[in-house]
């Protein structure tokens, strides 16, 4: 239906994008003649990345495809964790031929805390000290802090944030309480990061996500009372 009468929003990706010029240019330029504008969601993970320069590239070629090298089309870039606003405009439209408006929030009276804490890997000599690991520290406090409540636990690896999900569930059985500990990454299965992201949708149950960048990209939940990066992140804009 959407290839015979083209219109209203269309959610794609980079990927998908490029392939549609590759394999699908003239049904593109059909479909995307009367397009408005093209919004651009998180647009800090394309920040100093390759994906951003291949997305940059797309939309040079679209207005390339669509002729609208004069009046290229509009771009909305998308992000709740930019920092370095002034840099933007550059990243967004490279060529300046389109001003750019930064639109804020100033109204919001939160108020971040930030709290930094390292740990010290002791030199493990059996198994049986594996308790002692500067992770399961790092598990402990994450226990201590996040039962309860709902959090997001940033660990930079599918193998890291399954290891810190089963300490975790595993300390919550000990404890004889219930697990309120969960892992999301793009390999998980889906109905399982279906069930954890519903968990956090309704806000009903205390719920503490371990996750990487999968859970930030488009994901809508609930209100967390903190955040947790364990380990620093692969850069400043993920």
């Amino acid at each position: 239906k959407a290839r015979t009468n083209p219109a209203g929003i269309l959610l794609i990706s980079p990927e998908s994008l490029e392939s549609l010029l590759i394999n699908s240019m003239g049904w593109l330029k059909q479909a995307f003649s009367s397009v408005a504008y093209i919004v651009i969601d998180e647009f800090h993970a394309f920040i100093g990345s390759e994906r951003g320069v291949q997305l940059l590239s797309l939309l040079k070629r679209i207005d390339h495809v669509l002729g609208c090298q004069v009046n290229p089309i509009p771009r909305v870039a998308l992000s709740a964790t930019l920092g370095e606003l002034e840099k933007v405009p550059e990243m967004l439209r490279p060529d300046k031929r389109l001003p750019c408006v930064t639109v804020t929030d100033s109204n919001s009276m939160a108020t971040l805390q930030v709290q930094v804490k390292g740990y010290l890997e002791r030199v493990i000599q059996n198994e049986e000290e594996l308790q002692s690991s500067a992770e399961h520290d790092v598990c402990a406090d994450i226990f201590r802090l996040c039962r309860g409540d709902s959090h997001l636990v940033f660990a930079n690896s599918r193998k890291r944030t399954e290891s810190i999900a089963a300490t975790l569930s595993d300390m919550c059985e000990e404890q004889i309480v219930p697990n309120e500990f969960f892992p999301h990454h793009g390999s998980l299965a889906k109905e399982l990061r279906e069930v954890l992201e519903s968990r956090l949708q309704k806000g009903n149950l205390p719920t503490t996500a371990v996750c990487t960048m999968t859970l930030e990209l488009g994901i809508d939940f609930g209100k967390a009372k903190s955040v947790i990066q364990v380990t620093p992140p692969h850069s400043v804009s993920s």
